[in-house]
């Protein structure tokens, strides 16, 4: 039944013996979209396994410019750190340091040392933060990246590796893609300059806002809708109504702009919206207002969500997909409610991305990698545009880029 293209239902009874739930149902229903959605998954998963056995080239000469660059900096902030007596690498000395400068941190659950994580220590004004901050990612990327990928024997000698190689697989929340053994979805933009096409050209696709269209088609929010029907740009419809009288090329502002819709439409809060944009908690409470006032529909919607998720269990993609939302027995309901608020969008714009993938493997495009929106292919490809209408009631504008440097 489930390789049929129509829908079916089948029922089972109860396993006495191993036990089950009384009120649990005994019959199911499988819909043509969850089909699709289940052949899909079926199909893209040999793409996958060859992405993740392909590996991407990478240049030996860029990998220990960056491995010297980034060690100069390591010792340069270890170096102020030094100076005010503590090791940036130990949270404890961190917490103690700051702490002692006049900084406000909570403590742990244990109650034994205070809380130094890093949306901890993006909240404070102490410059001190902002070091440890910088040396932290500055360590990350040498010891993610660089190290591992450089080779370095117990002498420093470094052996450098011929491609970068990472394991593609399904979320099983979203049905987002997700990378690890080396996150490559997480490499600053930065450092996409070590990686080199084996053809010598570069070809990307980046969907342009396909969350957020997701996102206009579940809620009909007509303010949405109409600025995706007119061509417009969601941010910039929100920056003219939160901020009037900035430029649209202040890139200041956009990037507040970006955040506050996101931090707004995913249940941020107004405490993070203070972190994230550095605005006071009175200013973020008028534009908050003004945010609702706009997008009234969207956010009823997402309101509702959170309220009725964590009964209902899921919550569906435009394609039909069930995106099951975690359980209460190991999640807080607030928590199952930011999910439900973000599950639709995000599994949305996985959907169409997997089906864009299948359509560029059937044309032969030689896939290196995917990036939450993007989609690298190596070599000089046009991608076609019935990639922009794998949901038939949704356009998806994308941008694409060709060049020997990955950007």
């Amino acid at each position: 039944e489930w390789w049929r293209p129509d829908a079916h239902t089948w029922t089972h009874r109860p396993n006495i013996v191993s036990g089950y739930a009384p009120e649990a149902p005994t019959s199911h229903t499988a819909t043509q979209a969850i089909k699709d959605c289940y052949q899909v998954d079926i199909r893209i998963m040999p793409l996958l396994m060859r992405m993740s056995q392909r590996g991407i080239l990478l240049r030996p000469d860029l990998l220990r410019s960056w491995y010297k660059k980034l060690s100069e900096e390591q010792v340069f902030l270890e170096g102020v750190c030094e100076k005010e007596g503590f090791n940036p690498s130990s949270p404890q000395q961190v917490g103690f340091t700051l702490a002692a400068r006049g900084s406000f941190l909570p403590f742990t659950k244990s109650k034994r040392q205070l809380k130094t994580g890093d949306d901890i220590l993006r909240g404070l004004d102490d410059p001190m933060a902002i070091i440890v901050l910088k040396h932290r990612g500055v360590t990350k990327l040498k010891s993610n990246y660089v190290v591992p990928w450089l080779g370095l024997d117990e002498d420093r000698v470094p052996h450098p590796h011929e491609r970068a190689y990472t394991h593609l697989y399904l979320d099983t929340s979203t049905g987002r893609l997700k990378s690890s053994d080396r996150n490559l979805q997480n490499i600053p933009a930065i450092m996409r300059e070590i990686f080199a096409p084996d053809t010598g050209t570069w070809s990307s696709l980046d969907d342009s806002q396909i969350e957020m269209r997701m996102l206009a088609h579940l809620s009909q929010d007509p303010v949405m809708l109409k600025a995706y029907e007119d061509g417009d740009d969601i941010h910039a419809a929100t920056q003219i109504r939160l901020w009037p009288n900035s430029s649209l090329d202040d890139k200041e502002v956009r990037r507040r702009v970006k955040v506050f819709n996101f931090e707004m439409t995913f249940g941020g809060g107004v405490y993070a919206l203070v972190r994230s944009t550095g605005l006071p908690k009175a200013v973020v409470g008028e534009y908050t207002d003004e945010w609702l006032s706009l997008y009234h529909v969207l956010a009823e919607w997402l309101e509702a969500q959170a309220r009725e998720g964590p009964y209902e269990g899921y919550v569906e993609t435009v394609f039909g997909r069930k995106c099951r939302l975690p359980g209460q027995d190991r999640a807080t309901i607030g928590h199952i409610g930011r999910c439900a608020r973000n599950y639709g969008a995000q599994g949305s714009a996985a959907d169409a991305v997997k089906r864009q993938m299948l359509i560029c493997d059937e044309l032969g495009m030689d896939q290196a990698l995917q990036v939450h929106d993007e989609i690298l292919c190596d070599g000089d490809v046009d991608f076609p545009p019935e990639l922009a209408n794998v949901h038939p009631g949704i356009d998806i504008p994308f941008k694409t880029y060709k060049g020997p440097i990955w950007k």
